[in-house]
């Protein structure tokens, strides 16, 4: 079965972590829907991977923290 996504960042945008005192600067490399249809993000920073949900990341830094 082939499904449409409607994601709200595209494959190799750049992000930030909204809850990151730093703020460092994100690729998009992926994305992942799990069994409810919930679609997480894959970001790198360097040799380093991780998941989040499009709440906690923006295109523009948060300098709020």
């Amino acid at each position: 079965m082939i499904y449409k996504l409607e994601v709200e960042y595209s494959l190799e945008q750049f992000v930030y972590v909204i809850t990151d005192p730093d703020q460092y600067r994100r690729l998009i490399t992926g994305y992942y829907v799990n069994v409810i249809g919930a679609i997480m993000y894959e970001v790198s920073f360097g040799s380093s991977n991780a998941r989040y949900y499009a709440a906690e990341l923006a295109d523009v830094k948060n300098y709020a923290l």
